[in-house]
């Protein structure tokens, strides 16, 4: 609150050193993420990184643990600009997790996904995007699930975005009209919202197909 964001960190690393002995482990693992949540938004990515193994090694073979500060552990990574660990970590997790029906892990192996589009886009890998897209489509676009539903529509929203930067407009329209099909009258705000900018994105890639046929078309009174 007063913005004394170092005796923070010192707050909650008094709390990690005590959990071995007196500290409950909720209370030292809320303290842990806390610390590398603070870490993060302060831009210290080394540290939070750093402070993601900390924790690990204080919880060993915690399925949850692994899980969630990997997530941090990417952040970091891509704060850093070291795209390809962020892959790699990506990857790792969603090979270990991603036939885990916990909703909570269904929802963080969605992210991953979008965090690795993220990290290919930065790498120049940027025609790779739309398969990770469809990727998080073919695993959860049936889901019931509202948070999950609402990462399946920015990522197609993300693929579009992808398919536009490779002049692919055709198939832009083709996932936009996905996008408004599926969510365009649903009761979730956030979802009709996604579906609004699809409906924009769509003109915008309908503009540039006929932009494009008009630089084909013979000069007027050629012959």
């Amino acid at each position: 609150h007063f913005e004394r964001w170092q005796e923070e960190i010192d707050a909650y690393n008094e709390i990690l050193a005590s959990s071995k002995d007196r500290c409950p482990r909720d209370i030292a693992l809320y303290a842990g993420y806390k610390k590398v949540g603070l870490l993060l938004q302060l831009g210290r990515f080394d540290d939070a990184v750093h402070a993601c193994d900390d924790i690990r090694r204080g919880f060993r073979n915690d399925r949850a643990v692994l899980l969630i500060t990997t997530n941090f552990e990417v952040s970091g990574y891509q704060g850093l600009g070291q795209h390809k660990k962020a892959l790699k970590a990506c990857d790792k997790v969603v090979d270990l997790f991603g036939s885990d029906p916990d909703v909570g892990s269904r929802q963080l192996v969605a992210d991953f996904l979008r965090l690795k589009a993220r990290s290919l886009c930065k790498l120049g890998r940027g025609d790779e995007v739309p398969s990770v897209c469809e990727e998080i489509d073919r695993r959860f676009g049936a889901d019931p699930d509202p948070v999950l539903r609402q990462e399946v529509a920015q990522a197609l929203l993300d693929k579009g975005k992808a398919l536009g930067q490779c002049d692919r407009w055709d198939e832009v329209a083709a996932v936009m009209d996905t996008v408004v099909a599926r969510y365009g009258e649903d009761a979730d705000p956030v979802l009709r919202k996604l579906s609004a900018r699809a409906r924009s994105n769509k003109i915008a890639a309908l503009g540039r197909i006929g932009a494009d046929a008009e630089d084909h078309l013979p000069p007027a009174g050629g012959g």
